[in-house]
């Protein structure tokens, strides 16, 4: 019986170390998916800018919008990412640092500022307005 009871806490045990081996694994590629997103999103950005002044003006906002939505797996609430463009002055680097900060702060709680949603994940990446 002692045996027994001694085999089964080794099993808990050896189970317990698995899932948390488990969770930093899926943590490691949670960060390896943030990453890959963000250099997606800026890449998209950057090409935006068609004159290369920089700074997008109207048209280049529809064009970068248009690339956004055909994203697989990233929805964009194009009235917050307008008022982002809006309030930077559509300078490419302010854009670029709040999309950072977006995919940096990661949020579950239905934030109505969020520009991103991430089907795959599920999560709403958000900027404060």
């Amino acid at each position: 019986m002692l045996l027994i009871l001694y085999t089964i806490g080794q099993s808990v045990d050896t189970f317990k170390d698995q899932v948390e081996e488990n969770r930093k694994i899926l943590q490691k590629m949670g960060n390896n998916l943030k990453t890959s997103v963000l250099q997606n999103l800026l890449s998209i950005v950057i090409r935006a800018d068609a004159d290369g002044n920089y700074t997008l003006d109207v048209d280049e906002v529809d064009s970068l919008l248009l690339k956004l939505k055909k994203t697989n797996g990233v929805l964009v609430n194009e009235d917050n990412l307008r008022r982002l463009v809006e309030k930077s002055g559509g300078k490419i680097d302010f854009i670029m640092q709040m999309i950072k900060e977006v995919v940096e702060k990661e949020s579950n709680d239905g934030n109505s500022n969020a520009i991103f949603q991430f089907t795959e994940e599920s999560s709403t990446l958000y900027v404060n307005k």
